[in-house]
């Protein structure tokens, strides 16, 4: 019943009686270290009977929390009927129900991109504050065994304009600008991304009343 471990997960408004077993289990349930939880759901009757319900949360009810910069997104709508009805009077009953749920939530990330200096740049590195290491990094040339220092004119960590790879610079291209963590190179941007999850369930049953000692039901 809780989502782990279930044949089929009833709506309240379904649920005839519930039955919590905590030992002595019979031999379809085998062995568990908690509880087993059976429940049952109400049948037909000579009279009509039903429900109808919505459960509806939307973002514009929410509060921000203290770490993403915009309210992530969540809208749910949970919405069931059930319905209870004779067949053949008292001998015959029907019962049955549904219900569907529909969620559309944002999940709030951070991650690290390249900063606004990406075109070959890379002075941000020297200053500590900005890296979260004790000295300034110092890069070096390619394939010099790091014997020369990265340098274009003067300028330490600075790629020379015809060292510049055409398909990194490409691929650069797709990354965000940092929107977060004051300029620093590491977790600097922060987004939300929506993402769904839609379920629907339902159960049926078929009571026959053979006498008044007697019944059979069919799933």
């Amino acid at each position: 019943m809780n989502g782990a471990s279930y044949s089929m997960r009833p709506p309240p408004d379904a649920l005839s009686e519930f039955k919590i077993e905590t030992s002595n289990f019979s031999a379809e349930f085998g062995y568990s270290a908690g509880a087993v939880l059976n429940a049952s759901i109400k049948s037909g009757t000579n009279n009509i009977h039903g429900s109808f319900w919505e459960y509806i949360r939307n973002t514009a009810l929410d509060s921000k929390d203290w770490d993403p910069l915009t309210v992530p997104k969540y809208i749910e709508n949970q919405f069931g009927a059930t319905l209870g009805f004779p067949i053949l009077r008292n001998k015959l009953f029907y019962f049955g129900d549904i219900e569907a749920n529909r969620i559309v939530f944002g999940s709030t990330s951070t991650s690290s991109v390249p900063t606004s200096l990406r075109q070959g740049r890379f002075t941000q590195l020297l200053n500590p504050a900005l890296t979260a290491s004790a000295q300034p990094i110092q890069l070096y040339q390619p394939n010099s065994s790091g014997t020369a220092n990265l340098q274009c004119p003067g300028q330490k960590n600075v790629f020379w304009p015809g060292q510049f790879d055409s398909v990194a610079l490409n691929i650069l291209k797709l990354y965000p600008s940092p929107n977060a963590n004051g300029g620093n190179l590491t977790n600097n941007f922060t987004t939300t991304v929506s993402d769904k999850s839609n379920t629907i369930q339902w159960d049926q049953r078929v009571d026959w009343n053979i006498s008044a000692k007697d019944q059979n039901e069919c799933v």
